[in-house]
């Protein structure tokens, strides 16, 4: 130990030497600076740094009692620092900022001196086992258990959020503002507000969107998107390039009143064919250059011959008329004169042919009366052949008694 009354440099209150060759293992230079080069620092009643921070250059430090840097901090230049808490009630670390006026630091500040990548900013484990909370030298932070639970709101303005296990859970009890809500302000952008995609290729949902529980729209991971309630309405147009549309349940409403003057136009087109199962009841005009019916003998059954039709044909009321449009606009009648008969008066001769709907408005079956017009002609041509052949004997027995006279 040495000490100067006169010197203020280049002389040091303590130098503690051990081993051979002797070496320092504690110093105080003539500054108060204070140096323990091995052996760490024990502490049990605590710690008061008061000016330029407390240099710790290798071995640890060790305190027990708490630490209180009162100026410029603690600086640790060498073999880290490290916390170590008994306590079961107590935080392990806390950084507490008391400035009165303004504050505009940081409470925790971690930086490397020159190193860039290959360690972590952070690295919490529980029980020493794996981290559960990291943040890379990019910056790049996993959580690899918990989960994120998130009060005031997330702003991603780089690279995105990337969830590789658990997925992503958004749980909100806001009523004013929308749940999830993308958007994109590039003045240009040509990719997708949302995109799915999976390794997998079947057996999943791309989207499975429940109300109470109850999926309302799903599609899965075919494409395949199934409305369960609400309908379908469509602005723009649809075009269906592959397998079709099938409507299982409900109906298919096209509330376009645009007219067909040809087979390109009208509220729908279908270049191709149309098949359909049940009936077909249309308000306007059908035009087609050729109508067929079902006809095989394959197909009937209970077959009989029309034993006679002229009673039905000659009882049979043929009328002209026009259509009650202004009473029935959303018929959509067509204007002019027509040619036809009345429902109401062929269901009392042939009510086979007449059908009643739910509102009891009724319909007739004019195709049907064409047997009987077939049948009444064949039996008034077999009339007229008795006719002929009995107008022949008759002029055969004339010919007979003038031929005698003569």
């Amino acid at each position: 130990m040495t000490s100067s009354d006169t010197d203020a440099t280049g002389f040091s209150f303590i130098d503690a030497k051990a081993g051979s060759p002797a070496a320092s293992v504690f110093t105080v230079d003539a500054t108060g600076g204070t140096t323990i080069t091995a052996g760490g620092l024990s502490v049990g009643g605590g710690v008061t740094v008061s000016n330029t921070g407390l240099t710790v250059s290798g071995g640890g430090a060790s305190i027990t009692g708490g630490i209180t840097a009162v100026d410029t901090g603690v600086t640790v230049t060498t073999g880290g620092a490290r916390i170590y808490d008994t306590s079961t009630t107590a935080d392990t670390l806390k950084v507490k900022n008391t400035a009165t006026g303004t504050f505009s630091g940081a409470l925790l500040s971690l930086d490397t001196g020159t190193l860039t990548s290959g360690f972590s900013l952070i690295s919490a484990g529980v029980a020493g086992g794996s981290p559960k909370f990291s943040v890379a030298a990019s910056g790049l932070t996993t959580i690899a258990a918990g989960g994120l639970s998130v009060t005031g709101g997330v702003t991603i303005t780089n690279t995105g959020l990337t969830v590789t296990t658990g997925g992503a859970s958004i749980t909100d009890t806001g009523t004013a503002t929308s749940t999830l809500t993308l958007t994109n302000s590039a003045g240009t952008f040509d990719k997708a507000l949302l995109s799915m995609d999976s390794t997998a290729t079947s057996g999943f949902s791309l989207i499975n969107a429940m109300v109470g529980g109850t999926p309302q729209f799903t599609v899965a991971a075919g494409g395949a998107t199934t409305i369960a309630s609400g309908g379908l309405s469509i602005k723009g147009g649809v075009t269906v390039v592959d397998t079709g549309v099938t409507v299982s349940a409900g109906d298919v409403l096209i509330s376009s009143n645009t007219q067909s003057a040809a087979t390109n136009s009208g509220a729908l087109v279908v270049t191709g064919g149309v098949g359909i199962g049940r009936d077909l009841r249309c308000a306007g005009t059908i035009y087609g250059t050729v109508v067929t019916t079902p006809s095989d003998r394959r197909l009937k059954t209970t077959i009989q011959d029309l034993s006679s039709s002229q009673e039905i044909i000659r009882q049979l009321h043929p009328v002209t008329y026009e259509w009650r449009r202004d009473q029935f606009p959303s018929r959509n009648f067509p204007g002019g004169v027509f040619h036809g008969f009345l429902a109401d008066e062929v269901e009392q001769i042939l009510p086979d042919l007449v059908e009643e709907d739910a509102d009891g408005w009724k319909s007739l079956n004019y195709v049907g009366i064409v047997p009987h017009l077939v049948r009444a002609v064949q039996e008034m041509q077999g009339q007229l052949e008795a006719s002929q052949v009995h107008l022949t004997r008759m002029q055969h027995q004339i010919d007979a008694l003038l031929a005698a006279r003569a």
